[in-house]
């Protein structure tokens, strides 16, 4: 019923955590691939969602006040 509303916006929550020392006690530096990971799901994980949610909200007709 009615018209079409679209996408008026969106929430994004989903992220890991990944904890580690720079240098262990040995010596040895933190895994890069494991920060790497996290970077990847928390940053490009919410770009991702954001340029899709923006492009389904560029989509939606003007609202009352254009």
């Amino acid at each position: 019923m009615g018209g079409e509303r679209g996408v008026s916006g969106v929430v994004h929550c989903a992220g890991v955590v990944s904890v580690a020392k720079l240098v262990d006690r040995e010596g040895n530096p933190a895994d890069l691939d494991s920060y790497a990971r996290t970077v990847n799901i928390n940053l490009v994980g919410t770009f991702y969602v954001m340029r899709l949610a923006a492009a389904a909200m560029a989509k939606n007709p003007p609202g009352d006040s254009g």
